[in-house]
């Protein structure tokens, strides 16, 4: 996919199934219509533009994975993921290794950030991704396509187990494309978001999330998206398909 998934495309494809937490609502949100929750973007009937074409967020892992095989594709794998993000040739932005600013990528929007706050006024309208290629410079030429969204607007699951660098998964270099599998419940979050400050828009940057997201007894809430660095709800997670193999 040239950009993240989008709301419509997901509500078309017969396999949506969106939790509604209540925790996250918020019924003043236009977005919040037939099933979508606060700055979750999903609805389960359309709204209309701009809405249904804004990359679909808020689910599990495990969600994600059903889309893109149904379309007879899946996630992308951790590798082939970060070859794209870094200008398929390790650069630390997909733009080079120009330090980012506000208008390279969708990223810094929600507090007040270091080094950069690219939502100085704290607008609500901010809170939340955008439209595809919404960078001016977040975007990879492969071929005649430009993939866009790698470093920020939403981070991205990937197909693989989580696994520290070091272990045996990442014995080979990248370049042979490994897919790691732990038989655990961590996997892969990839990029940055409308939330994230600037050092999560490196290529390099990995997150730990659970496939089936985590519930919060504390709190008595159940998170789509569970990072164990950051526990981030999952209005900050969307993806994007890859076609496998040979085709």
């Amino acid at each position: 996919d040239t950009g993240e998934v989008i709301v419509s495309k997901y509500r078309n494809s017969g396999v949506a199934r969106q939790i509604v937490d209540p925790f996250f609502a918020s019924h003043d949100d236009p977005n919040d219509s037939g099933g979508s929750s606060g700055t979750c973007t999903f609805s389960s009937k359309p709204i209309g533009e701009p809405y249904d074409s804004l990359p679909v967020n808020c689910l599990t892992w495990q969600a994600a994975r059903n889309y893109c095989q149904s379309l007879g594709a899946d996630l992308p794998t951790e590798a082939q993921w970060e070859y794209v993000a870094g200008d398929l040739a390790s650069s630390t932005y997909p733009w080079g290794e120009d330090e980012p600013t506000c208008a390279d990528a969708v990223f810094a929007r929600f507090i007040p950030t270091i080094p950069l706050n690219c939502n100085p006024t704290n607008d609500n309208a901010l809170h939340n991704p955008t439209l595809a290629g919404g960078g001016v410079r977040d975007r990879v030429l492969v071929g005649s396509s430009a993939i866009v969204d790698l470093a920020g607007n939403l981070r991205e699951w990937v197909l693989d187990d989580f696994a520290p660098q070091g272990s045996t998964c990442w014995s080979a270099p990248l370049s042979t494309d490994p897919v790691c599998v732990t038989k655990g419940d961590d996997v892969v979050v990839r990029g940055a978001s409308w939330h994230d400050q600037a050092s999560f828009l490196r290529a390099a940057t990995r997150h730990i999330g659970k496939k089936n997201g985590e519930v919060d007894e504390t709190a008595q809430t159940w998170s789509y998206y569970y990072d164990d660095y950051q526990n981030t709800p999952g209005h900050t997670v969307g993806f994007r398909c890859a076609l496998r193999g040979s085709q």
